[in-house]
């Protein structure tokens, strides 16, 4: 009869070695613990903790929306038809000015002059904004809006994207469109957005935005106050710093 280990069994153990231990051969069973370890090879691999892949490389926002925005407002059909209600409802006004003018004139006994009369016209306009009149063929335009949105959404995305949703994320990017109109200076020098005058007179008044594109006005407000209220609260370095990063993700 075999009984492993056993020195007055039958039938002696058939050793083999299994790993760091002495194995019967017959019943399978561990007659010894052994350390045969003669070698240690470290496979540990290090953790990278960075950012996810999926994060890294994915833009936070999509140059596609920011062109189709723009395309939206400058070069639709809505645009369009809003540019052309603008145009004539700045003819009207104009034109009623000038007849106020002409009638002082006639009341007064002056002479007309015609440019005296154009001149005071334009004083009683004041700051009216006068829009473009035609089409055109805004790609160049649309191209460089496009970049500058892109260079400034990227260069600021770890510090804006936190206040702003992704279900407010394209609200924001019309917010920079418009933003675009004046730019914006930081600490009197640095240019974090390019200013676009051609946008003044191109883009659809804001209060028009809710009746012809179903995008409410205040968002034009909110995304300049989410702007204003993150950067101020960082110095000059960092702001610097962040505009010498030209890499999207």
């Amino acid at each position: 009869m075999h009984h492993c280990g056993h020195s007055g069994a039958t039938v002696p153990c058939v050793e083999f070695l299994d790993h760091d231990h002495v194995t019967c051969e017959i019943t399978g069973c561990w007659i010894r613990n052994r350390n045969f370890q003669q070698s240690y090879t470290d496979t540990a691999v290090a953790h990278h903790r960075g950012a996810p892949p999926e994060i890294a490389t994915r833009p936070w926002v999509e140059e596609e929306a920011v062109v189709r925005w723009l395309r939206v407002l400058l070069a639709s059909d809505a645009a369009r038809k809003c540019l052309a209600r603008e145009v004539r409802r700045v003819a009207d006004k104009a034109t009623c000015a000038f007849a106020r003018v002409a009638k002082a004139y006639k009341l007064a006994g002056r002479p007309p002059d015609v440019l005296a009369m154009f001149t005071e016209t334009a004083f009683v306009l004041g700051t009216l904004r006068v829009p473009a009149a035609g089409a055109g063929d805004h790609r160049a335009l649309i191209d460089a809006c496009a970049s500058a949105v892109m260079r400034f959404a990227t260069a600021f995305r770890w510090v804006l994207a936190p206040a702003v949703p992704p279900v407010k994320l394209d609200a924001f990017i019309i917010g920079l469109v418009y933003m675009l109109r004046h730019g914006l200076v930081l600490c009197d020098t640095i240019h974090v957005i390019p200013r676009v005058p051609a946008l003044k007179r191109l883009l659809p008044m804001e209060t028009s935005l809710k009746a012809h594109f179903k995008v409410p006005c205040k968002i034009i407000t909110e995304t300049e106050n989410i702007v204003k209220n993150v950067l101020k609260r960082m110095d000059r370095r960092a702001v610097k710093a962040l505009l010498a990063r030209r890499v999207f993700g």
